[in-house]
C-alpha cells in the first residue's frame, strides 16, 4: 500500500479511536464514527481503484509484449519465406543457364502445356462447382471430380 493510502486509513481509524475514547457523551459522536468509517471506505475504494489501474497497465504491457513477439515471429518467417524464394530462383537460373537452347526451348514447351493444364482443372473444377449448385437448387446431390492437382474432390 502506497503511503498515501496508508496515511489516510491511519487518519480514519485514529478518528474513529478518538471518538470511542471520548466516549457517547461527546457531540457528533455517531456523525463522527460514520465520517470515520467513510473516510476508511473511502481510502479502500481508491486504494482498490489504484490497483485495477496497476493490474490494467501490466495486463496491457504483457498484452504489447505478446504483440511484438508475434511481430518479431512473422518477420522471421518471412525473412525465411524471401531466402528461401531466393534461393529457388538461383536454382533456377543456374539450371537454365546450364541448358543448351534446345533444351530451353523444351524447357519452356513444357511450362506452357503445365500451365494451360492446371488452367483447364481449374475452368473444369469451378465448372462443376457451378453445376452442382444449380444442381443442388433442385435436389441434393454431390459431385466427384478432380481438382487442377489431380486429386478426387466430392462437393456436395
Amino acid at each position: 500500500m502506497s503511503t498515501y493510502f496508508t496515511t489516510r486509513a491511519a487518519a480514519s481509524l485514529g478518528a474513529l479511536a478518538v471518538i470511542l475514547v471520548q466516549g457517547p457523551a461527546h457531540a457528533g459522536f455517531l456523525d463522527g464514527v460514520r465520517e470515520a468509517i467513510r473516510g476508511a471506505g473511502e481510502a479502500g475504494r481508491v486504494y482498490e481503484q489504484h490497483r485495477e489501474g496497476e493490474r490494467r497497465q501490466e495486463v496491457h504491457e504483457a498484452s504489447m509484449e505478446e504483440r511484438q513477439q508475434a511481430i518479431e515471429l512473422q518477420a522471421e518467417r518471412e525473412r525465411t519465406a524471401n531466402a528461401i524464394a531466393l534461393q529457388e530462383a538461383e536454382q533456377r537460373r543456374e539450371m537454365w543457364n546450364a541448358m543448351t537452347p534446345e533444351q530451353r526451348r523444351a524447357y519452356m514447351e513444357e511450362q506452357e502445356r503445365l500451365a494451360a493444364q492446371e488452367q483447364e482443372a481449374a475452368m473444369l473444377f469451378t465448372g462443376m462447382i457451378a453445376a452442382a449448385v444449380i444442381e443442388g437448387m433442385t435436389r441434393p446431390s454431390c459431385v466427384v471430380g478432380r481438382n487442377q492437382w489431380g486429386d478426387y474432390v466430392e462437393v456436395c
